[in-house]
């Protein structure tokens, strides 16, 4: 990967690898990833918790498979994930001592997808 991307590490085991990835390169990894053998994304119902309603069908970038099932993965726990691959930062990070640290007991942003 190239360019002026922000650094990733990504954890196997007790190997770490460094690369420099670009939001570009995000996006084209989680589209591959959610893309059927036909080439298209599945379109899959949300809930919306602030409306306390369900969206229609529609092709969202985060989505998974259980069981026979595509469905979606609620903006609570993609946010669980980032927190937790980033121990050092945070949404909430502003510099204060303690604020923003989250657990690094987590779950890789790389293999949660």
């Amino acid at each position: 990967m190239h360019g002026s991307g922000r650094l990733l590490t990504l954890a196997q085991g007790s190997v770490a690898q460094k690369m420099s990835v670009t939001p570009a390169d995000v996006l084209a990894t989680v589209i591959h990833r959610i893309r059927q053998p036909s080439g298209s994304v599945a379109c899959v119902a949300s809930y919306d918790p602030h409306e306390r309603v369900w969206n229609p069908p529609m092709p969202l970038l985060f989505q998974r498979q259980i069981g026979m099932d595509t469905r979606a993965i609620p903006a609570g726990t993609i946010r669980d994930w980032i927190c937790r691959s980033l121990p050092d930062t945070g949404p909430a990070d502003t510099g204060r001592e303690g604020a923003g640290q989250t657990s690094s007991a987590g779950p890789d942003l790389a293999h949660v997808w």
